[in-house]
């Protein structure tokens, strides 16, 4: 039998008509093959993202078996900047007193036009999404992130991963098995895939805060805007400057908000009414009377997950007395569960500590943003939504996790974009430090906390606070106590960074050039042998932690930027070396800080030098590992250590608009050398002296109370 190139007998063939038919009906069929083949090459262009578990990895996590398929998770895709070295070098000059734009941060419009993913990657990333099964739910205007949702079997095979469950001690999580897969085309634009996973997850460092994580997933809208909390003050005799006697006469045994911002202590500008320091001239927190509430440089962004409770929340205040409020919710990824004890303490130690004391437009306004769980998409998207919201410019952040243990590269990648892109725009930004002491995760390994040790951050160290009535007698290093490293008593975190190098104003790096060092600044945290009143369901008690420090310095850095526009109502935009930037707000605080420390410009030096304490405890011990010991100077527990936040502030106005000349004094008095039957006047004049061409931008006064100041 003869074949044809076909393989057919010609004899066999159809009539002329139908040959050309079916050759017709063979070219198709060749076209298809040669699509299918176009379309499983496609396929095999893809590209893993290392973005599996350490403990999944290493068998530490036992694998139990299938997670749900029907069960639904939120995803978030993060997008690279594609400038970031430049990005980098803009951050610096914004710092730099010397530079052209110093303080000259850039509207979102401007820093989304100059350095935000392109449109056609962003919406690329969402089509290959929505062509996956892929639920889009979340977009943002700065186009780092695209928010998605779906059913575990579409992201199983999306992404090409297997979602089970597993096992580590007691707890049960779930978790993709491998690395997940995207389209080769989206290497250099994808940072990460967030939200495979509830094994690395964010934790918060407060007493009994450590296991309240939220549910695996939240229905509900990705972003509702929640209730509004506001009140003047109720004109009642406060507990503000020191006047409730201590811990001691405390019938929590805990410090309140007033011991810690008296001047005895920490002083954060609240002398008693009418008032002077920063309660006085910069009218915490809306100098220039912005309507209905304090403007944005003057406002606290928490971010955090889990809702709080009204009544926990006006317990504390009607125990603190006289404080004004202004609290407005936001929930993120779906409704946030009740009641987080750290989103009671963020937010009850923010509103007291950034206080007007009378009105509720005055006071610093919180911002808080409530994300649905502690997994690490969710707080990224909490972080961006505050960004693009626009609030506030001072963000707290009471929780973290173990760099590259807890928390992998492209995670913290994707989180540091939409830091520098804060930074960028003016923003203010603290984080914990954590209560682990030298090892974050409580492991057989030295690790320190991110977000605390992102360079864009200023890290909040925790000391022990030994204070007498309404005054500050000694203070030490947070070290780990008796509950040990697992219940967030392991002292206050701090040491070197496995992943960022020293940032430009670590010119001195106690860790050498390759890691920068942290913390930055510490205040009182030892929750067992100094600790803080917190309010909580339905009774007020001791607690602290570095959680608590993060919400007091937002709002000392709330109160700075209230403070410089004051000052820039009163001489205008002189600050930097060309007198023609704004002064407020404060951008990234860290320059400020170590400028002080390693040059002592100001005139009163506002650190509180700690030099006792190690942050060791029961797990540096069973390990035979080194911690870190306080020390003269910077060092790995407490930073430069506490401060005179009065002073603090004023440090800062010095360094951005500082005239550098001391006060002229003139006296008149009766001529010296001779006795006289009557009084005799004698009078003064100070006036202030520019040393350097800069306007005289006032006189900084002192109080009685600075007699005993023991930072001086």
């Amino acid at each position: 039998m003869r074949h044809s190139r076909f393989g057919a007998d010609p004899s066999s063939l159809p009539s002329s008509t139908t040959r050309r038919n079916w050759r017709v009906r063979l070219s198709l069929l060749l076209i298809g093959c040669c699509a299918c083949l176009s379309a499983h090459s496609v396929a095999q262009q893809r590209a893993s993202i290392p973005q599996t578990p350490r403990a999944v990895q290493d068998g530490t996590a036992q694998l139990i078996g299938p997670y749900g398929s029907d069960q639904m998770l939120r995803l978030v895709f993060a997008l690279k900047p594609p400038h970031l070295e430049e990005e980098e070098q803009f951050l610096n000059q914004l710092q730099n007193r010397d530079s052209p734009l110093f303080h000259k941060y850039l509207s979102e419009k401007e820093w989304n036009e100059r350095f935000a993913p392109s449109a056609q990657d962003e919406e690329a990333v969402a089509a290959w999404a929505q062509s996956q099964g892929l639920t889009i739910t979340q977009r943002y205007p700065n186009r780092l992130l695209v928010d998605v949702e779906a059913p575990v079997a579409i992201i199983e095979k999306a992404f090409d991963v297997a979602i089970n469950r597993y096992q580590i001690g007691s707890a049960q999580y779930y978790s993709n098995d491998r690395d997940p897969e995207i389209p080769a085309q989206f290497v250099g634009v994808v940072h990460a895939v967030l939200g495979l996973n509830n094994i690395e997850v964010a934790h918060t460092f407060s007493k009994g805060s450590q296991n309240f994580k939220g549910p695996d997933y939240s229905p509900g809208r990705a972003y509702t805007v929640g209730s509004h909390l506001v009140s003047d003050a109720s004109g009642k005799k406060t507990r503000i400057y020191g006047k409730s006697g201590g811990k001691s006469a405390n019938p929590y045994g805990a410090y309140w908000p007033g011991d810690l911002s008296a001047p005895g202590g920490y002083d954060y500008g609240y002398p008693p009414p009418p008032g002077g320091g920063l309660g006085g001239p910069g009218h915490c927190c809306n100098p220039l009377n912005n309507p209905n509430n304090s403007p944005p440089e003057a406002s606290i962004a928490i971010a955090i997950w889990g809702d709080f409770s009204d009544d926990d929340f006006h317990i504390f205040i009607s125990e603190e007395q006289g404080l004004a409020w202004n609290v407005q919710r936001y929930f993120v990824d779906g409704t946030p569960p009740c009641c987080s004890p750290e989103t009671t303490l963020d937010v009850e130690w923010s509103a007291a500590m950034g206080n007007s004391f009378d009105t509720s437009a005055d006071t610093a306004e919180i911002h808080v943003y409530e994300g649905a769980n502690a997994q690490f998409s969710t707080v990224l998207d909490v972080l961006n939504r505050a960004l693009s919201d626009g609030h506030a410019r001072v963000l707290s952040m009471s929780w973290g996790a173990a760099e590259l243990y807890e928390v992998d590269r492209s995670t913290m990648d994707s989180h540091h974009a939409v830091f520098d892109q804060m930074v960028g725009q003016g923003w203010t930004l603290v984080a914990a430090s954590g209560d682990g002491g030298a090892t974050t995760d409580c492991a057989d390994h030295l690790s320190v906390s991110y977000p605390a040790s992102d360079p864009d951050v200023t890290a909040a160290g925790g000391t022990t606070l030994v204070g007498g009535i309404g005054g500050y007698l000694s203070e030490a290093g947070w070290a780990g106590g008796s509950y040990g490293c697992s219940n967030n008593d392991g002292g206050g975190g701090g040491g070197c960074s496995a992943y960022y190098a020293a940032p430009g104003y670590q010119s001195r790096p106690a860790c050498g050039a390759n890691s920068r060092s942290l913390p930055d600044l510490a205040l009182n945290a030892d929750w067992v042998n100094s600790p803080q009143t917190v309010c909580y369901q339905g009774s007020c008690q001791a607690n602290g932690g570095t959680s608590i420090v993060a919400p007091e310095l937002a709002a000392f850095y709330a109160q700075a930027n209230a403070y410089l526009l004051y000052i820039g109502s009163i001489v205008g935009n002189t600050c930097g070396s060309s007198y023609s930037a704004a002064c407020a707000p404060l951008g990234n605080a860290n320059w400020y800080l170590y400028a002080e420390g390693y040059g002592q410009f100001a005139a009163h030096y506002p650190f509180y030098d700690i030099t006792s304490g190690c942050n060791g405890n029961d797990i540096t011990q069973q390990y035979g590992l080194t911690p870190f010991c306080a020390a003269p100077g910077y060092d790995l527990v407490t930073g430069w250590g506490s401060a005179n936040m009065l002073q603090l502030a004023w440090m800062m106005n010095n360094f951005m608009a500082g005239d550098y000349g001391g006060p002229a004094i003139t006296f008149s008095a009766p001529q010296p050398g001779r006795w006289y039957n009557t009084d005799q006047m004698i009078s003064w004049t100070i006036s202030d002296t520019s040393a350097n061409g800069h306007l005289p931008n006032g006189i900084s006064g002192h109080t009685a109370d600075w007699d005993v100041d023991p930072g001086d």
